[in-house]
C-alpha cells in the first residue's frame, strides 16, 4: 500500500466535492505535498502575512496623498485632520497585526492555515487546481480521521456559531480568573437564559445543564466550555468519542 493518497483518491475517500477539500486543507491543516513529495507551500499571493503588508502599502500611499493635499479653509483643513487621524490608527493596527503574525509564524511553516481565503471565482479556482495536482501523507489522513472524519467537521462548523453565543453569555458573566463560590451557578444561569432567547439546531438544553461544562480554568476557560460541550453534541449524536483538548484544536481552525 502507497504512504500517498492523490486528491482524487481523498474525494472518493471522504465524498467530497474539490472546493470541500480545499476547505478541509484550510479548516483542519492538512497539508498538501507536491509530486516529488515536498510540501506545497501557502501560495505566497493568498498568504496572511502577505495580505496584511499589501494593506499596510495602501494606507502608507492614502496617508502621502493626503499630507500632500493642499486645504485652503478651516472645513476642508478639518477634514483632513479627521482623515489623517483614521488612516494612523489604522496603520497602527495593521503594522500591530503583522508583528504579532511575524512573531508567531515560523518561515519555514508550510501550513495553509495562513490562507486569505479570496473571494473572486478564478483564484478560487486557481487553488482548487492546485490542490487537485497535489498529494497526501496517508498517515495524515488517517490522524485527521481520528479526530473526526469531514462529516464530523461539517456538524462542528454547524455548531460553532451557537456555541459562540452560548459562550459570549458565560463570558460577560466573567470573573474567571477569580472564580467565587457559587459562580458556576452565575454562568450555567447565564448560558440557560441565552439558549432561551434563541433558536438553535445543534444545541440542547441538556447539554448545558451538564455540571462538568463549568469546571472551567483560570487559564483557557474557552478550550473547556467549548470542548467539553463539543464532547456532549458528539456523544449525543453517537458519532464517537474525543479528547476536549484536540476538538477545541479543530474549531479554533474552523473558518467562520
Amino acid at each position: 500500500m502507497s504512504d500517498w493518497l492523490s486528491a482524487q483518491e481523498l474525494l472518493n475517500r471522504w465524498n467530497l466535492k474539490p472546493i470541500e477539500l480545499l476547505n478541509r486543507v484550510i479548516d483542519i491543516g492538512l497539508q498538501p505535498y507536491k509530486q516529488n513529495g515536498f510540501p506545497e507551500p501557502c501560495p505566497e499571493f493568498y498568504h496572511e502575512l502577505t495580505h496584511l503588508e499589501h494593506n499596510l502599502s495602501i494606507i502608507e500611499t492614502k496617508l502621502f496623498c493626503l499630507n500632500e493635499k493642499k486645504q485652503s479653509n478651516r472645513k476642508t483643513r478639518d477634514k483632513k485632520e479627521s482623515e489623517l487621524k483614521k488612516l494612523t490608527a489604522e496603520k497602527s493596527k495593521v503594522e500591530k497585526e503583522i508583528i504579532y503574525f511575524k512573531e508567531k509564524y515560523d518561515g519555514n511553516d508550510t501550513s495553509w492555515e495562513h490562507l486569505v481565503k479570496p473571494k473572486i471565482e478564478a483564484e478560487i479556482n486557481e487553488l482548487i487546481e492546485l490542490i487537485n495536482n497535489s498529494i497526501f501523507k496517508r498517515t495524515d489522513v488517517k490522524e485527521i480521521e481520528k479526530g473526526g472524519t469531514p462529516q464530523h467537521i461539517e456538524l462542528m462548523k454547524r455548531a460553532k456559531p451557537e456555541i459562540e453565543v452560548i459562550y459570549a453569555a458565560v463570558k460577560k458573566v466573567g470573573r474567571f480568573g477569580q472564580q467565587p463560590p457559587g459562580i458556576d451557578d452565575e454562568w450555567k444561569n447565564a448560558a440557560l437564559l441565552s439558549f432561551k432567547n434563541h433558536k438553535f439546531d445543534i444545541l440542547k438544553g441538556k447539554y448545558l445543564e451538564e455540571k462538568g461544562l463549568y469546571n472551567l480554568s483560570t487559564s483557557n476557560p474557552k478550550r473547556d466550555f467549548v470542548g467539553f460541550l463539543l464532547k456532549e453534541i458528539y456523544k449525543n449524536k453517537s458519532i464517537g468519542q474525543y479528547n476536549k483538548q484536540k476538538l477545541f484544536n479543530m474549531y479554533s481552525r474552523l473558518l467562520d
